[in-house]
């Protein structure tokens, strides 16, 4: 097995627990999966800097933390922003705008 496969293998060994990390961080479970994609990913990518093999589990934790810490603050930026009353006036100037664009 080439090392390309063996960092898949054994990366892919952690998919399970990592879902389930990402789900007590997060709260749902679609939203879990993507980030465990996303976290598989960008450890496929980085697979180089990996400088303990033995670290590969806290490394992936730490990939998937930070993951799901991004996930968490533009979730609370997207609902901050639509409570703001700048939400409802970007709202009400494209209803304006696009009114009579659409038939009824």
């Amino acid at each position: 097995m080439d090392p390309a496969e063996d960092f898949a293998a054994r990366a892919e060994a952690y998919r399970r627990e990592l879902r389930v990390h990402c789900y007590r961080l997060t709260g749902s479970f679609d939203e879990a999966e993507d980030l465990v994609q996303e976290t598989l990913l960008h450890a496929w990518r980085g697979r180089d800097r990996l400088q303990d093999e033995a670290g590969l589990r806290a490394w992936l934790y730490r990939i998937a933390t930070n993951a799901c810490l991004d996930f968490l603050r533009r979730v609370a930026a997207t609902a901050a922003f639509l409570a703001s009353d700048d939400a409802a006036a970007i709202t009400a100037t494209w209803i304006n705008a696009t009114a009579g664009m659409f038939p009824s």
